[in-house]
């Protein structure tokens, strides 16, 4: 049977592409061409992802636009999407787990501080409410592992995905514009929003109330953003961040 997850959506917004960064800049980070072997090439890994249903929702494939939006993605951070999708079935089972638990603090480098208050909001209003978790017998708090025997992920795929660019000036006091070019802040931001099915083997009870039970065996569908940020300091004109810059994920929206 399908029960609410503990996980409420928040409202936060996508940022638009390049929607921070002026005309001028626009123009100025148009970046420089490329080999069209290796275009070619990303291009074609991006079709791929496209045509395998397992990695990409459908609604999303159909959708005008959406292929450009990948590309960008790939682009500024070397996305492989199947990685991606594994690792997010990790950050599932992690999260889970330390919410659970009541682990927040272990949450605290992966996971946005707004959406670790709703996992404690939803964590104390059940037990206001006179409910406990009720985990699988399997279940062992003090064991990462043992979270497989308590949720089961059927499938994940990519629901939508973002890619946004800022430039920003760094004051170095006044300058002679003759100089030569300024130096840059550049800042890029992607999001990847992903649907989560997963068949989750704990419930909810009710002590008070027998019949107000959850069905402890219950099918989730839930929808995630984790956001990445890469920031660099340079004179040169580039779309791109350098290759192999760094970055990390963050779950922003749940």
């Amino acid at each position: 049977g399908r029960h609410r997850s503990p996980f409420v959506r928040s409202a936060a917004p996508f940022p638009s592409s390049f929607s921070s960064c002026s005309l001028q800049q626009k123009r100025h980070f148009s970046g420089k061409s490329e080999d069209m072997s290796t275009v070619y090439a990303e291009f074609n890994e991006v079709r791929e992802w496209f045509a395998d249903q397992l990695v990409v929702d459908d609604g999303f494939f159909k959708a005008i636009g959406k292929f450009g939006r990948v590309y960008a993605v790939k682009k500024i951070i070397n996305l492989d999407l199947k990685e991606f999708l594994e690792g997010c079935k990790h950050a599932y089972l992690e999260v889970n787990r330390c919410m659970l638990t009541c682990q927040f603090d272990e949450l605290e480098q992966m996971v946005d501080e707004s959406c670790i208050e709703v996992m404690k909001t939803s964590m104390e209003d059940w037990k206001e409410a006179g409910y406990s978790v009720d985990i699988s017998p399997e279940w062992n708090a003090d064991d990462p592992k043992s979270i497989d025997n308590v949720i089961s992920i059927s499938s994940v795929q990519l629901e939508d995905c973002n890619a946004s660019f800022h430039a920003e000036e760094i004051e170095e006091g006044f300058r002679d514009a003759m100089e030569g070019p300024k130096a840059m802040k550049l800042t890029y931001t992607v999001t990847m929003t992903v649907k989560i099915e997963a068949e989750e083997s704990y419930g909810l009870i009710n002590k008070s109330n027998s019949e107000d039970n959850a069905s402890s065996s219950s099918l989730h569908d839930n929808v995630w953003t984790f956001e990445a940020k890469v920031v660099e300091e340079t004179t040169e004109s580039r779309a791109y961040p350098s290759v192999g810059a760094d970055y990390s994920w963050k779950l922003v929206h749940l």
